[in-house]
């Protein structure tokens, strides 16, 4: 379920990233929209009230066929048989736990199920990214001075020990990759 498009957009789309840094990180952060760290790239102007933020994460889902199911309460694609529900996977680190509440309640709004999972930051690492194994994965990073995105971002670094744990994978953007590099 995760491979489609509209359902990554809409579960992007249904997180205030400024309420987050604001209200759970105190204003100690920079909201990021998309693969690349702030400062590389010009940022888009989002202002968008919560309400239409759900409502625009559900047009996303409904453009593409999803149809919400108010007696089961949940998101399904008749047509391919799925259904969606997310499992959210971070560590137990108090400003972790907080954005991933957050991430929670947001995507409850949208109607997706969401279940969430909380590890010691060594398990996490050594049972959850590096063997993959989550639907979503909520964890820290501290991007430097190394403008250097290919390690995040090519096919070749999809599995352990590389980090691109979103497992993307795109000839193009790897051509792309190894051209910058």
């Amino acid at each position: 379920v995760f491979a489609r498009l509209e359902v990554r957009k809409a579960l992007s789309l249904a997180i205030d990233r400024n309420a987050l840094v604001e209200d759970v990180l105190g204003g100690y952060g920079t909201p990021a929209e998309g693969p690349v760290p702030t400062g590389l790239l010009p940022e888009p102007s989002t202002s968008v009230e919560e309400g239409d933020r759900i409502a625009e994460a559900a047009e996303v889902l409904e453009a593409s066929g999803w149809v919400y199911d108010t007696t089961e309460r949940v998101w399904k694609n008749e047509k391919d048989g799925l259904s969606l529900s997310v499992t959210l996977s971070t560590s137990n680190v108090p400003e972790l736990k907080a954005i991933a509440e957050e991430m929670r309640r947001a995507w409850q709004k949208l109607g997706v199920e969401v279940s969430t999972e909380f590890h010691d930051p060594n398990e996490l690492v050594a049972n959850v990214i590096r063997p993959r194994e989550y639907d979503a994965l909520l964890f820290g990073m501290v991007v430097g001075r190394d403008q250097d995105l290919f390690a995040f971002w090519s096919s070749s670094e999809r599995n352990d020990p590389g980090l691109n744990v979103s497992m993307y994978a795109n000839r193009d953007v790897d051509l792309l990759l190894e051209k910058i590099r």
